[in-house]
């Protein structure tokens, strides 16, 4: 496997000891530190700063009427979202990262998630829900390029995306349009 992360986090010298002074240190990044330069249009935002608070997701479980034999459990967030997240609801964004496609048609893909990294494959640490989009792209979809980090431009959405009760991630983007690896070709 190749490649390093990608907007990893600056070098600090504070050592958050405990869970809530990682969550204090992200609900005080300050909202015009969260989305840099426009590019064409775009906030140009990284994984340094979707990823960069402490998320735990835990497992409640779910009563049903009937009861049911089997106990059947949902995913939570354990504390809410930072403020300067909430605050790239709806906004034009470029986020870099990797695809792992999820629908593909025409050998295009029109529906993926970007990663931060390349961890999911193969023996890789599972990311954690802060580090991936989820992308649906307008259109007939792009190529697939899965071992070089891309750009993707679209309109982003931030909540507890769900389906069939299932957590999907916090992160939904409507895709317009990739740049790079190479944008000569």
């Amino acid at each position: 496997m190749r490649g390093s992360l990608i907007d990893s986090p600056p070098p600090t010298n504070a050592v958050a000891t405990n869970e809530a002074s990682l969550r204090q240190a992200a609900q005080a990044i300050p909202a015009d530190a969260v989305a840099t330069q426009a590019k064409g249009g775009y906030l140009e935002i990284g994984f340094d700063k979707l990823a960069g608070f402490w998320v735990n997701v835990k497992y409640v479980p779910v009563k049903s009427d009937p009861p049911s034999p089997i106990q059947s459990f949902a995913q939570a967030l354990d504390s809410p979202l930072p403020e300067t997240i909430k605050a790239l609801e709806n906004k034009k964004v470029a986020v870099k990262g990797f695809i792992l496609p999820l629908k593909v048609e025409a050998g295009l893909t029109t529906e993926f998630v970007l990663l931060r990294n390349q961890s999911l494959c193969c023996y890789g640490k599972p990311p954690q829900v802060n580090e991936w989009l989820h992308v649906r792209m307008k259109g007939k979809g792009i190529a697939a390029i899965m071992d070089q980090p891309i750009t993707i431009c679209g309109t982003l959405h931030v909540d507890e995306f769900r389906e069939n009760k299932q957590l999907l991630g916090l992160y939904l983007m409507e895709g317009d349009k990739m740049e790079g690896p190479d944008d000569s070709r």
